[in-house]
C-alpha cells in the first residue's frame, strides 16, 4: 500500500546518484551514463565539475554512426542551453539517418526499430521540437510497425513506447492509440507486472513493468488506475532489500519508476 509516493521517489533518487557513481568509477558507455544523468537532472540534480565532464563527452561523441547513443546524448544536452549548437546539428544528423520506411535504427544502416524510434522522439520533445515533417514520418511508421507487430504477438515495451511517444506528439490515430492502450492493458501478467508478452517463460520485469506504468499514467480511467495500482504493488513485492530490483542492467526499472514517481507527484496524485 502506498500512501506517501515522496519517499520512494527519494530512494530512487539516491539510488540512481550511487549507480552514476559506479558508472563512472568503473568508465562505463556514455549511452547509459547521460541517460541516468538525464534523469537525475529532471529530478533536480545540480550541475558539478563531473556532470560538465559528461557534458564535454556528449558534445564530442567517438562513433558518430550510433545513433541510440546520439538520441540519449540529445536527451542528456537538453538541459543545457549552452549546447543549443550542437543539438541542431544532432537534429539534423538524426534527420537526415531517418531509414526509407520512416523509423530510425541502432545505428546508421541498421533496421528501424520501435524502441529507438520512441526514444528519439522523446529527446526531441524534451528539446522543444515543433511537430514536423520529419516527426510525421517517425510517428507513421511506428504505427504501421506496431500493427505488423501485433500480428505477430506483440511486445510490452514496445506498446509502452507507443503511448509514451503519442503523449510527446499526440498525433498518432486515436483509435490506434485505444486499441494499443488496451492492448497494454490485456498484457498485464496476473500477478500485476509486465514481461515481454502476458504469458511469456519470463514472467513479469522490473523494467517492463515500469515502463508500462509510466506509459498508462498519460492516460485515464477506472481501468487504467486499476492496472497502474497493480503494478506499483508488483514492483514493491519484488524489490531487493538493497532498493534495486533483479535485473540488468541495474538503472533501468529505477530510470522508469523515478520518472513515473515524479511525474504523479507533479500532479497530485496519491495511490491508497
Amino acid at each position: 500500500m502506498i500512501n506517501n509516493l515522496q519517499s520512494p521517489l527519494d530512494l530512487s533518487i539516491i539510488l540512481l546518484t550511487k549507480v552514476f557513481l559506479k558508472m563512472r568509477e568503473v568508465n562505463i558507455e556514455l549511452m547509459r551514463v547521460s541517460e541516468v544523468v538525464a534523469v537525475l537532472l529532471e529530478l533536480g540534480l545540480k550541475k558539478d565539475k563531473e556532470i560538465y565532464n559528461i557534458f564535454n563527452e556528449a558534445i564530442k561523441p567517438k562513433n558518430k554512426t550510433n545513433l541510440s547513443e546520439m538520441i540519449y546524448c540529445l536527451e542528456f544536452l537538453s538541459y543545457f542551453p549552452e549546447a543549443k549548437e550542437v543539438i541542431n546539428d544532432t537534429i539534423k544528423f538524426l534527420f537526415n539517418h531517418i531509414n526509407k520506411d520512416g523509423g530510425l535504427g541502432r545505428f546508421v544502416g541498421d533496421r528501424s526499430r520501435i524502441p529507438v524510434s520512441w526514444r528519439a522522439l522523446e529527446s526531441l520533445y524534451l528539446n522543444n521540437l515543433a511537430y514536423d515533417k520529419n516527426i510525421e514520418k517517425i510517428v507513421i511508421w511506428m504505427q504501421k510497425e506496431w500493427i505488423r507487430d501485433t500480428q505477430r504477438g506483440g511486445l510490452s515495451y514496445k506498446c509502452s513506447g507507443i503511448l509514451l511517444a503519442n503523449s510527446y506528439y499526440p498525433y498518432f490515430n486515436k483509435d490506434f492509440i485505444s486499441k494499443s492502450l488496451k492492448w497494454l492493458l490485456n498484457d498485464q501478467n496476473e500477478d500485476g507486472g509486465w514481461g515481454p508478452r502476458k504469458g511469456s517463460p519470463v514472467g513479469s520485469v522490473p523494467s517492463d513493468t515500469a515502463l508500462a506504468l509510466r506509459a498508462l499514467s498519460n492516460y485515464g480511467g477506472g481501468e487504467v488506475e486499476k492496472a497502474i495500482r497493480k503494478g506499483i504493488e508488483w514492483l514493491m513485492e519484488n524489490k531487493l532489500e538493497s532498493g534495486f530490483w533483479k535485473e540488468h542492467p541495474v538503472e533501468k526499472p529505477l530510470i522508469h519508476v523515478s520518472l513515473f514517481l515524479n511525474k504523479n507527484l507533479q500532479n497530485g496524485t496519491k495511490f491508497h
